[in-house]
């Protein structure tokens, strides 16, 4: 249905690009761009953290107690959560022509979340879903974002796709070494650690970044 509302609705915008090689240097300069390579990185550990989670929180709450129904409701807020999440952090973000909070302030909570979860009762672990609903949308939508405020915009498909395909690696990757893990050592408590961790380096990588917001503001 999303794909048919696009091609119904949504018109191709100017192209002034006109020859391959200078889709080829538009590809060279994007590929030099540090900046870029840094909300790849970013993006590449969230994907670790969100798809480990949603991969092994299921099963970590079944050995808490719940039953697979419980389980896979409890996780489900996170989802919706991100309905309202996705909405009213974009538009607070805007307002104020900030970005940088919008990744640090989630990776924090995301670290809490990843060490309070450890010791959850099933109670209490819906009000960690929220969090982790909303810190995870907060931080994807706004890593969406950079890419193209990064470069000019003949450059803003080239930056986005290269940010999408380091980041998504990581979606491949998080749950695979999440199950190793379980695997050899039968212990949830360190993939949440390792996952604590993640959080710590995607804070830093946040603080680092270049704020893009400003020119909101200044509009």
């Amino acid at each position: 249905m999303a794909s048919i509302l696009w091609w119904l609705f949504v018109k191709d915008p100017p192209c002034d690009i006109g020859t391959t090689g200078t889709v080829s240097a538009t590809l060279q300069t994007v590929f030099r761009n540090k900046k870029v390579w840094l909300v790849g990185i970013l993006f590449f550990f969230h994907n670790v953290y969100f798809y480990t989670w949603a991969g092994w929180v299921p099963l970590f709450l079944l050995n808490k107690g719940a039953s697979s129904d419980v389980a896979g409701l409890i996780v489900s807020v996170t989802q919706w959560v991100g309905i309202p999440a996705v909405i009213l952090a974009t538009r607070l973000s805007s307002r104020l022509g900030l970005r940088k909070p919008f990744l640090w302030i989630p990776s924090i909570v995301l670290a809490f979340t990843a060490w309070a979860v450890i010791g959850v009762n099933l109670p209490m672990s819906w009000a960690l879903m929220v969090l982790m609903g909303a810190a995870t949308t907060t931080r994807f939508t706004t890593i969406l974002t950079l890419p193209v405020e990064m470069v000019p915009q003949r450059q803003a498909g080239s930056a986005s796709g290269l940010v999408m395909s380091v980041g998504y690696v990581g979606a491949v990757i998080g749950p695979l070494i999440g199950g190793h893990i379980l695997d050899l050592t039968g212990s949830f408590p360190i993939i949440f650690f390792i996952l604590i961790a993640i959080s710590i380096v995607t804070t830093v990588i946040a603080f680092s970044i270049t704020e893009t917001g400003m020119e909101l503001r200044q509009n």
